[in-house]
C-alpha cells in the first residue's frame, strides 16, 4: 500500500517532458560539401523560409564582406559582396523581419579577447536572385551592459527579439563558464535608427552542468537556430546540441533548476571538428550542421526528427 502512494505521488508530481522535444532522431548523415576555395571556414548558417531549400553562409574572422547561399548540400553556391562592410569577426548569421520584408542578418559578433566596445549585426534583404554586390539595409551597433564578451550565437525569436548567447571560456583554469544570455526586444532594436543599443543581459545558462561529460572545449556555445515547428531554440557546442522550448526562454535565469528531459533536451549528434554552423530545416523536420574545418572539404550533416514527443 505504501509503496502505492509513493508512485501515486510520483506521477501526480511529475512534470512531463516538453511535448516540442524530438523523440526519434534518424542517425547523422552526410548530405554534401562546401568550396573550400570559398566558404573557408563556415561559421554560420540560415535557412531562408522565403525560398524553401536556400541555405545562407558566412564566413568567419578574415572574411572581406561577403555573404553566400546555396542548396541545403552546399550545390550551387554563388558568392554575395556586401557593399562598404569591412566586419571583424563575423559569426553567426540569422533571419530577420525587416521594414520590406524577410533580411539576412550577419552577426560581427566575434571578440576573442573580449576587448570590442560594440559589435554590429548589417541587415541585407533576402531576394530570390542577388546581383554580385549588394548595399546595406541598416547596420546595428550592439553594447553589451557589463563589458565585451566574444559570442558566436545569435537568433531572432518568433517574438521578434533578438538574443546572444556569449562563449565564455576560461583557458588559464581550462574550463567553461555559464553562457550569458543577452537579448533586445523587437520594438528596441527596430527601432534604434541605428545608435548604439545596450542590450539587457537575461540571465546564465548552465551549459558546462548540463554538459559536464564533455570537455570544456565542448561546453560552449557556436551557433543557435529557431525551429518555428517544434517551437525550439536549437545551441550548438563543438559536441552537442541542446535544444530549449521557447516558451522557457524568459524563464533563463531559473535554468539552473531546470531538469534534463523536461526543460531542456541533449541531442547527440556526429561531432564535426570546430563545428560552428546550425540551422533547422522544416520540411522535413531536421537539424543542418558544418564545420569552419575545411581540409579536403567541409562536409555538411543532417538529421531527421521521426517522432516528435508525446
Amino acid at each position: 500500500m505504501f509503496k502505492r502512494w509513493i508512485n501515486l505521488i510520483f506521477m501526480c508530481t511529475a512534470s512531463p517532458a516538453y511535448a516540442g522535444f524530438c523523440a526519434q532522431w534518424e542517425a547523422g548523415q552526410r548530405i554534401g560539401h562546401l568550396s573550400p576555395k570559398e566558404v573557408r571556414e563556415a561559421s554560420g548558417v540560415a535557412a531562408s523560409q522565403k525560398f524553401p531549400g536556400r541555405v545562407y553562409w558566412i564566413n568567419d574572422s578574415g572574411d572581406k564582406g561577403f555573404f553566400f547561399y546555396s542548396d541545403a548540400d552546399g550545390k550551387n553556391l554563388k558568392r554575395v559582396k556586401i557593399a562598404d562592410h569591412k566586419p571583424r569577426d563575423t559569426e553567426a548569421l540569422a533571419i530577420a523581419e525587416c521594414a520590406g520584408g524577410p533580411c539576412l542578418a550577419i552577426a560581427d559578433i566575434g571578440d576573442n579577447n573580449s576587448k570590442r566596445k560594440n559589435v554590429k549585426v548589417v541587415f541585407v534583404s533576402e531576394l530570390e536572385t542577388y546581383p554580385r554586390e549588394v548595399k546595406i539595409l541598416r547596420t546595428l551597433t550592439l553594447t553589451y551592459p557589463n563589458g565585451a564578451h566574444d559570442a558566436e550565437a545569435l537568433a531572432f525569436l518568433p517574438t521578434g527579439e533578438l538574443m546572444i548567447v556569449t562563449k565564455e571560456i576560461r583557458l588559464a583554469q581550462l574550463a567553461a563558464g555559464p553562457a550569458l544570455v543577452f537579448k533586445s526586444s523587437r520594438d528596441e532594436w527596430f527601432g534604434s535608427n541605428d545608435r548604439a543599443l545596450t542590450l539587457k543581459k537575461l540571465g546564465d545558462l548552465p551549459l558546462p552542468s548540463w554538459l559536464e561529460s564533455e570537455i570544456f572545449f565542448a561546453q560552449v556555445p557556436t551557433d543557435m537556430a529557431v525551429n518555428p515547428v517544434r517551437q525550439v531554440l536549437g545551441i550548438l557546442t563543438y559536441g552537442k546540441v541542446v535544444e530549449i522550448p521557447l516558451k522557457l526562454i524568459n524563464d533563463i535565469p531559473n535554468s539552473g533548476a531546470w531538469k534534463k528531459d523536461r526543460d531542456y533536451s541533449i541531442v547527440q549528434i556526429e561531432a564535426l571538428a570546430q563545428q560552428e554552423s546550425l540551422t533547422y530545416l522544416t520540411s522535413p523536420d531536421r537539424l543542418l550542421w558544418s564545420t569552419e574545418y575545411r581540409r579536403p572539404e567541409a562536409p555538411i550533416f543532417s538529421m531527421t526528427c521521426t517522432q516528435q514527443a508525446p
